[in-house]
């Protein structure tokens, strides 16, 4: 029988999937929640033949998690499990060891499927995993923006993302029909006078470049109501 582990820092969804796993006759090793906790178990034997990876955890998250099991278990295989979709965190994870990335959304039958073809193909591309990604992961280019944000940490990476939801709120662009979110941000400095934000936002298709918009800055900023996410 196949041994899976599940790492995932919220454990209702460790248990929601050890269920369903047991399900479709997986045996489920151990779970852990959080990279570090499953270093431990793993150095306590035996291995996993899968392991199904969240990215945002305490302590290690799956980046680094990915990346330690490539380089001291290489016989076992990642599938990513995250709630993020976007082109940065696939390609990190594929180069880190991943052999497959899948959103928290996807009907369980992606999830069985893609579990499925990692161990008897050893991969598995999702639609979210494009020939552009595919060939980004296999660059070498150090100067490439996905370069440099895998060297970036998870706090930084929480920044950008609600950097970007901030930027588009402040435009009156859904956030979630703009791609690349994580490229515009990048190029927007918030020390810049609102031109700017705006030449990096057109560059990008976020918006139409005939309409003007500007972020508010100063007192106009302040006064903007404040968002939870």
């Amino acid at each position: 029988m196949t041994n899976l582990a599940l790492v995932d820092d919220h454990t209702m969804m460790r248990k929601t999937l050890a269920t369903a796993f047991k399900l479709s006759n997986y045996s489920i090793l151990f779970d852990a929640a959080n990279g570090q906790e499953m270093i431990d178990k793993i150095n306590q034997g035996p291995l996993p033949d899968l392991v199904v990876m969240d990215i945002s955890m305490p302590v290690m998250n799956g980046f680094e998690a990915t990346k330690w099991l490539t380089l001291h278990c290489p016989g076992v295989k990642v599938l990513a499990l995250s709630v993020f979709n976007d082109e940065i965190s696939i390609i990190r994870m594929l180069r880190n060891g991943a052999k497959g990335y899948i959103t928290k959304d996807s009907l369980p039958e992606e999830m069985d499927r893609a579990v499925k073809e990692i161990l008897e193909k050893g991969y598995y591309h999702s639609e979210l995993i494009s020939n552009k990604i595919l060939q980004m992961v296999i660059s070498n280019d150090k100067n490439s923006l996905v370069s440099v944000m895998e060297n970036l940490t998870e706090n930084e990476m929480t920044y950008l993302r609600l950097a970007c939801t901030d930027v588009f709120a402040c435009v009156g662009v859904p956030h979630q029909h703009i791609p690349h979110r994580s490229k515009i941000v990048i190029q927007v400095s918030f020390t810049h006078p609102r031109a700017n934000a705006d030449q990096a936002l057109h560059m990008n298709g976020a918006v139409p470049p005939q309409r003007h918009i500007g972020l508010p800055v100063g007192k106009q900023a302040q006064q903007m109501p404040s968002q939870s996410y």
